[in-house]
């Protein structure tokens, strides 16, 4: 129902003021005022977003002018340029409108400048704030946080000239809120699906950790980006194993506070064009497994809530082992006879899935040497390093000076692709 000033004082005077300026002397003002006896007081309520395309704003929709908090001026006319914006309404229609569109709170006098000119249709817009204020800054391309506001309405409209000087309108306000006025989108808000934010990983959709030592921890720092035109939030990441369906134990965020790891730096936002890093572990504990885990990362796209997926994997390998597979120890040379020599070669097996590195080896004493009085002895073949799965051979000599028993040992000392390790063989014999 419509309703003019003199019955309940529940119109806008839009001043539309000519600017004097000469390199805008076509540039119309619209100057907004209230009159107090339309100011908002009913309480808001939180209404839950739907999965529809294009979902109701996050507050239930107003019932009457009383719980209007912020306004807005949208004005059409026949230019091109007058026609730059449009906005959905629940109903399909659409409302057209010039570069522009101003939003004031109640308790502000607003203006806006528009093209001056004939045949000019004012919108007046309204809807419910949260905290019962309203932002100002809804320019082109910018970002509402739609949960805080209700969906807009058209609650009045009048078509006039706007000529120079100060021209005085007045438009009827309309208590009616109908899906007809309902606003849902506005080109200039972004809601739609090429508005949403859009998040991705820089290093593609997975990345391989490769072959690791299982027990030991393997780092990457992976960087967030957001590609969409809205700022992703509420981002919450949660790290699935892929074969259980649980959470991973063998990837995990860097350090024990879990999201973004020790050396990254995303938040539960990332704005438009904005990149972050997180920091992923992998610790492999099964010699030869495939293992593979799912980052799931749920956030609100600006419209809904979404969600997209990382992949990670990566293959555990046993550290390199060595040991002296033939003959077992300890190894007995047995009663030799003063000033003879005995001789045994050792068969040395890396029983690893990666090489055993850095080898070196501590002297043995006398009576016991490696042949020929260095490692790994003159029919010996062991060098710094053994593959896994390979055997080496080291010869040993027993040569006993006295009639008493000698022990001794074959110690090594090699890296094993994660830590230094130290192997130790037992050897012993008798002077006769």
């Amino acid at each position: 129902m419509a309703m003019g000033i003199r019955v309940s004082g529940l119109v806008f005077l839009l001043g539309l003021v000519v600017s004097c300026s000469k390199k805008e002397t076509n540039t119309a003002r619209v100057e907004l005022q209230f009159n107090n006896s339309i100011l908002g007081s009913s309480k808001v309520m939180m209404q839950s977003a739907s999965d529809d395309e294009l979902p109701d704003w996050g507050l239930a929709d107003p019932t009457s002018l009383s719980e209007i908090h912020c306004y807005g001026i949208f004005i059409k006319g026949d230019e091109p340029e007058m026609k730059h914006s449009r906005c959905q309404t629940a109903s399909s229609g659409q409302i057209e409108f010039g570069p522009r569109a101003g939003f004031f709170s109640i308790s502000k006098r607003g203006s806006m400048e528009v093209l001056s000119g004939t045949n000019r249709t004012i919108y007046l817009v309204g809807m419910s704030s949260g905290d019962g204020t309203c932002a100002t800054g809804f320019a082109t391309n910018s970002e509402i946080d739609d949960s805080n506001f209700s969906n807009p309405f058209v609650i009045g409209k009048t078509t006039v000239d706007l000529t120079k000087g100060i021209n005085v309108v007045e438009v009827n306000l309309e208590d009616s809120f109908e899906d007809d006025n309902k606003i849902l989108d506005c080109d200039f808000l972004n809601r739609g699906e090429d508005g949403t934010s859009s998040l991705q990983v820089s290093e593609g959709s997975t990345y391989d950790f490769g072959s690791n030592i299982t027990s030991g921890q393997y780092s990457m720092i992976f960087t967030l980006e957001n590609n969409g035109r809205r700022a992703a939030r509420n981002i919450t990441p949660t790290i699935i194993d892929t074969s259980t369906g649980s959470l991973s134990n063998e990837f995990s965020f860097a350090g024990a506070s879990g999201y973004p790891g020790v050396n990254g730096n995303c938040g539960a936002r990332l704005d438009p064009g904005e990149t972050c890093q997180f920091e992923i572990q992998y610790t492999p504990f099964v010699n030869l497994q495939l293992d593979s885990a799912t980052i799931d990362f749920q956030f609100y796209n600006g419209i809904r809530s979404d969600n997209f997926s990382f992949a990670l994997m990566g293959t555990g390998q046993a550290p390199a082992s060595l040991t002296i597979t033939s003959p077992t120890q300890p190894f007995d040379f047995g009663w030799v006879t003063t000033g003879n020599t005995v001789t045994q070669t050792f068969q040395l097996t890396n029983n690893g899935s990666v090489d055993a590195t850095s080898m070196t080896h501590i002297s043995l004493s006398p009576p016991f040497q490696y042949t020929g009085g260095s490692f790994p002895g003159t029919g010996g073949t062991c060098v710094a390093h053994l593959a896994p799965g390979s055997i080496c051979q080291i010869d040993v000599e027993f040569s006993p000076t006295t009639n008493i028993s000698f022990t001794n040992n074959i110690t090594l000392n090699y890296f094993d692709g994660v830590n230094n390790q130290t192997f130790t063989y037992s050897l012993q014999g008798t002077g006769n």
